[in-house]
């Protein structure tokens, strides 16, 4: 909603100069639809794990101001096309945490907007951030206040907003393919338009940032289109389309601010492309994290079996992290809320690393077993990075 007190306002447009108002029965129908709807997610869509819910057919009593009213509802299910799919996952009814659901919820922030803080830091220092033009500058402005707001309203109108300024702002694409496109092909559709902005608004100074991209506060919002470009290319099952735009994210940012190569990983680990899957874990050899040392220790086993070098790289992964095997031998479930944010070393990272690879480790024989065994005895780490918590990359589904 708009607001809290916020409440839609039901109207008919027959052409642009004519708007009819709703009868009294079109409101009680509208007033008993909106109702309807918790009622139906709550006891009725059951999901099938395949990216629909189960067909029903019911008829529901909802209590309205003008007393009940009996609504007749059919969902007639049938498996949803991967393009006409929601974009982002949906957490209703069966899938939510009683637990988590009752805890107080975190203050919303929206990390981009710390950007502005730091665009003004930059310009009080003299500090010339590229040459963008003043349209897309005054475009980004709006962004900005998008990015601060906690209102889904408010972040949209100013998105579009942003784009009547100028169509060379990124990250208004980019929100609006988080927030307000309502399937796969028309999130995918928006962030291909985002990172054409984001070519059009670097310029001539593309080719001067590559390998130092994100670095410049100016090129961050073309990445995040293409991050986001890559995802719903991966959701439509285009793999390799969607590795060719991570493989270019890690050549202009090989730093990999934005947690690419641990979507890179997993995806070659699920296209059993283990001798690309050494060559990542190579180029980033000093990282440290539970993706990195478990899938060392799972590729190591699935090469040549439990040898010496496969037993102290799981002894490494043991080490740094050792809430991992609850986990990937399913001792513990996996919750249905996973952690936004995951601390090296802490069981949030262990979770967070089952969510992604649990099927690798199931798929590859007489890992399970291996791991049991060898997490029977735990040395100390080799190395262990300083206690840090960072945001979880999510890897699309």
């Amino acid at each position: 909603m708009a607001g809290d007190q916020a409440y839609p306002f039901v109207v008919t447009f027959k052409r642009p100069n004519q708007v009819l108002r709703p009868t009294r029965q079109d409101l009680l129908w509208f007033d008993a639809a909106l109702r309807a709807i918790p009622i139906l997610v709550r006891e009725y869509m059951k999901s099938d794990g395949r990216g629909d819910y189960f067909a029903f057919d019911a008829r529901v009593t909802v209590p309205t101001h003008s007393g009940e009213i009996q609504m007749a509802v059919k969902y007639p299910a049938g498996e949803i096309p991967l393009a006409e799919q929601p974009p982002h996952d949906l957490r209703w009814g069966e899938f939510g945490d009683e637990e988590e659901d009752a805890a107080d919820p975190m203050p919303f922030f929206d990390r981009r907007s710390m950007e502005a803080v730091m665009r003004g830091k930059l310009r009080e220092m003299g500090a010339a951030e590229g040459t963008r033009d003043a349209d897309v500058e005054r475009a980004q402005e709006l962004m900005d206040r998008a990015f601060a707001s906690d209102n889904p309203a408010k972040r949209i109108t100013l998105a579009h907003d942003a784009l009547v300024i100028s169509e060379n702002c990124a990250d208004a694409y980019v929100l609006l393919a988080e927030e307000e496109a309502d399937t796969v092909s028309r999130a995918l559709e928006l962030y291909q338009q985002g990172v054409a902005a984001g070519e059009r608004a670097l310029g001539d100074q593309f080719e001067e940032y590559v390998g130092h991209f994100w670095g410049v506060l100016e090129t961050r919002p073309y990445m995040r289109a293409r991050l986001g470009l890559a995802n719903m290319l991966n959701r439509m099952n285009r793999r390799d389309e969607a590795l060719a735009h991570y493989r270019e994210m890690l050549r202009l940012n090989p730093n990999d601010n934005q947690g690419i190569r641990d979507i890179i990983l997993e995806l070659l680990l699920q296209l059993q492309r283990d001798d690309e899957a050494r060559e990542l874990l190579t180029q980033y050899k000093d990282d440290w994290t539970a993706v990195w040392l478990y899938s060392r220790a799972l590729l190591l086993f699935r090469q040549k079996g439990a040898s010496a070098h496969a037993n102290k790289a799981l002894a490494d992964a043991l080490a740094e992290n050792p809430f991992a095997p609850d986990y990937l031998t399913e001792r513990k479930r996996i919750p249905n809320r996973l952690p936004e944010m995951v601390g090296w070393g802490e069981e949030s990272e262990a979770i967070a690393y089952a969510a992604d690879h649990l099927n690798h480790w199931r798929v590859t024989p007489g890992a399970g077993e291996w791991l049991v065994a060898q997490s029977q005895t735990r040395r100390k780490p080799a190395h262990r990075p300083s206690s840090r918590r960072r945001k979880r990359s999510r890897l699309p589904r």
